[in-house]
Formats: structure tokens, C-alpha cells, sequence
């Protein structure tokens, strides 16, 4: 079966299984890519057929429609899994991140006691640095085999997705290739990255006020205006098609100034009749424009709040959930207290 998931894996674009190996290497899943990829193509495949039969019996839904479920629930599933992988590396780097600037101080301190660099980066690496003590151990582990320092150091980038580790490496490695002093560029690296943490925390902070706007308005606001006002055009709808039925030519023999105003009466009618709109179209309309607006919105405040779209997925399940729930317990709200 191993071998099949990593067949079945080929069968993919070479783009696709690179960026596949790259962001598996990244997350710490101790899998090979190629088995991942298989493995997700094959169970995408039988959760997407159950998932069309499953609505194609239920809803009683043609072919055309089934196979276009099938695809969208297969290429849901996909992207979720690589989403998965994708927020599994962002939350490695966002934890070394935390604890980069401690190791770095230690590291600086034992080479200041007197210690080796390969010694001074093994007894740096402690269990609370989690994904970073490995890094560490296997620099040191590195170095004591005869690999040259620098190239130990930049060879943890590319099992970690930190654009803080990574322009730290290259400024230890700058640094040593000037003649510096190690232990000193650990120390004063360290301060830096203390230094732009407080930084971030600060523009986070000033910023949050919009990602709250931005969670209201895509959240409550925009659900709460559509809720009203479809029901109250459903209303006007049905009133409408309640008005076409009669009849006025029966009026025209009593003459008078109902008579004389049977025209204008008419052209109302068919007026109305033309400005009518299906219910059924203004809760699609209203379900889609919710659904995009809580897409956008998800992406904008990942961007605002993390500095990267991506981040936003991770609030789209909740603002889909809410401003849906906000919006049908509005109409239901609204047609309780307005019931014609």
C-alpha cells in the first residue's frame, strides 16, 4: 500500500508534489511527502464519491450536478489538508519565533563559560525550545562531524518556516564571515529580536480596533441588514402577486372615479407584476453575497491582524457559522414580530 500511495503520487505535476515536499518538511509530519500526497489523492477520492451519492440520493440530483459536487467536495478536501500542513509549519515557525531569542542568549552564555561551538549549541538545546531543540542538537551534531558552522546554521531554515530564524542565521553567518565575535552577535541578536517583538505587539494592538470592525461588519452587520430586508421583500413580493390577482374590470360599468382611474389601477399591475422577485432568488442572493463577504473578510483580517492572507482561513469556519446563524435568526425574528 506504500508503494501505491507513492505511485498514485506521481501521477501528479512536478510543481505540485515540490510544493508538497516543501511544506510537509516544514510541519514536522514525520511522513515522506510522496505517501502524504498519495494517500490524501486516494481517501479525497472516497470521501468525494460519498459525499456526491450521498446528495445525489437525498436531494435527487442529476448526473451533471453530482459530478459537479463530486469535484467541488474532492478539491475542498485537497485544499484542506494542505491548509492543514500549511497552518502546522506557520505555528512551528510562529513557536520558534517565541523561543529563538532565549536559546540564542543561551547559546551565548556557554560560549562565554568556554565552550566549543558544537558544545555550546548541544547544551543549548532544552526541551522547552520544542521543534528548536532538535534544530539545535542536530547543528551541534553537525558540527562535531567536521560540517562547517555556517553551513550548519542555514541548514535549519529549511526545516523551519521563520522568516525571523532565517534572517537571523544569515546575519550569524554575515557576522562570522567579518571576523566577528559569536558569542557577542548571539547576544546582540537577541536583543534585536526582543526588540521588533515588542514592536510587532505594539502595531498589533493599534490595528485591532479594524479587525473588530471588519469581524462586525461581515459578522453581524451585513447578515442583520440582509435578514430584514429579504423578508421584507419577500413581503412586498407576495403582496404583489396577491394585488395582480384582481380583477378590475368588473368596476369599469359603475363609472365614477374608480372607473376613471382603472388605468393607472392596471398599470400598477402589471408594474408590480414586472417588479416582482422570487423569494427563493433573494435567499440565494443573499446566502452568496454572505458566503464572499465572509471569504474576503476572513483573508483581510488575516492579513491585518498576522501579515498574511492564508492566516485567515482559520477565522473563516467561525464567520461563516455566525454571520449564516445571524442572518436566518433575523428573518426569523423579523417575520415573528411583522407576521402579516
Amino acid at each position: 500500500m506504500v508503494m501505491s500511495y507513492e505511485y498514485i503520487a506521481k501521477l501528479m505535476p512536478r510543481s505540485i508534489r515540490n510544493a508538497y515536499r516543501e511544506i510537509v518538511n516544514y510541519s514536522g509530519v514525520r511522513v515522506k511527502s510522496d505517501r502524504f500526497l498519495g494517500f490524501t489523492m486516494l481517501f479525497g477520492l472516497g470521501i468525494a464519491f460519498a459525499v456526491a451519492f450521498d446528495a445525489s440520493v437525498l436531494l435527487g440530483l442529476g448526473l451533471q450536478t453530482s459530478l459537479l459536487i463530486f469535484l467541488a467536495a474532492y478539491a475542498v478536501f485537497e485544499a484542506g489538508c494542505y491548509m492543514w500542513l500549511w497552518f502546522k509549519a506557520e505555528g512551528k515557525g510562529r513557536f520558534v519565533d517565541g523561543v529563538l531569542p532565549d536559546a540564542l542568549q543561551l547559546m551565548s552564555m556557554n560560549m562565554r563559560a568556554g565552550l566549543t561551538t558544537d558544545r555550546a549549541f548541544i547544551f543549548a538545546a532544552r526541551p522547552e525550545f520544542g521543534p528548536l531543540e532538535d534544530e539545535i542538537r542536530r547543528v551541534g551534531k553537525a558540527v562535531m562531524a567536521g560540517v562547517d558552522v555556517k553551513d550548519a546554521l542555514l541548514g535549519m531554515t529549511k526545516r523551519i518556516r521563520s522568516r525571523t530564524l532565517d534572517s537571523t542565521m544569515k546575519m550569524l553567518v554575515d557576522g562570522m564571515e567579518s571576523g566577528g565575535e559569536i558569542a557577542s552577535l548571539l547576544e546582540q541578536t537577541s536583543l534585536d529580536i526582543i526588540n521588533t517583538r515588542l514592536v510587532e505587539k505594539e502595531v498589533r494592538a493599534n490595528v485591532l480596533m479594524y479587525v473588530i470592525f471588519i469581524f462586525f461588519a461581515a459578522g453581524i452587520g451585513a447578515p442583520l441588514v440582509f435578514g430584514i430586508s429579504t423578508h421584507l421583500m419577500s413581503v412586498m413580493s407576495e403582496q404583489m402577486s396577491r394585488f395582480a390577482t384582481i380583477d378590475f374590470t368588473k368596476y369599469q360599468a359603475g363609472g365614477g372615479g374608480f372607473a376613471g382611474n382603472l388605468g393607472v389601477f392596471t398599470g400598477f399591475n402589471r408594474m408590480g407584476q414586472a417588479a416582482s422577485i422570487s423569494p427563493d432568488f433573494l435567499m440565494l442572493y443573499a446566502v452568496v453575497s454572505l458566503l464572499v463577504t465572509s471569504f474576503f473578510g476572513s483573508l483581510t483580517i488575516g492579513l491585518i491582524k498576522d501579515g498574511k492572507e492564508k492566516q485567515g482561513f482559520k477565522y473563516m469556519p467561525l464567520l461563516l457559522v455566525l454571520s449564516l446563524a445571524v442572518f436566518f435568526v433575523t428573518r426569523l425574528i423579523v417575520s415573528s414580530i411583522f407576521k402579516i
